[in-house]
């Protein structure tokens, strides 16, 4: 067939999700090499584990998925620039698969607490503000209200050591 290109030629310096949306074969492969790649490092990882640590079938299955898995993430956080690059931080990704997971997933915790945090500090600014503005604002004062303020006050001390 005359004029057939068969070459697949792998975008780089994007993001694996804007790559994705096309559906690409280069798209698919790139994701497609990553995870394979990913996946044999976690097997490597699972080999220079201590025999004595290693558990079973379903802990192998488990670290080579992980390891495809953490390749997968890697892969859209940074799209290396060429196939070696992409081989070597698929590799080590998924070597590290389980270690990079359990990282990725405390930061997005953290996150997610100081957002909350965030918001706790709002509550006690509005309700420090509400107790200062005096009785004149508050229909009663009550012993709950002392005990929001105790409670406000040990709160804004947490909060300047931090």
């Amino acid at each position: 067939m005359q004029g057939t290109d068969t070459t697949i030629v792998v975008p780089t310096g994007t993001a694996i999700h804007e790559l994705l949306k096309t559906f690409t074969p280069e798209a698919w492969l790139l994701l497609g090499v990553a995870c394979i790649i990913g996946a044999l490092g976690g097997f490597v990882a699972w080999l220079v584990t201590p025999a004595e640590v290693r558990r079973g079938f379903w802990g192998t299955v488990g670290t080579i998925l992980s390891g495809a898995l953490a390749a997968a993430v890697m892969l859209g956080v940074k799209v290396p620039p060429d196939i070696l690059k992409l081989v070597l931080q698929s590799a080590i990704a998924g070597f590290a698969g389980k270690t990079l997971l359990e990282t990725l997933r405390a930061q997005i915790i953290a996150a997610l607490n100081q957002k909350k945090l965030d918001r706790i500090y709002d509550v006690v600014a509005k309700a420090r503000k509400t107790l200062k503005d005096g009785p004149a604002k508050m229909p009663s004062q009550s012993p709950e209200l002392d005990e929001l303020a105790a409670a406000l006050t040990v709160i804004e001390k947490l909060a300047a050591r931090d």
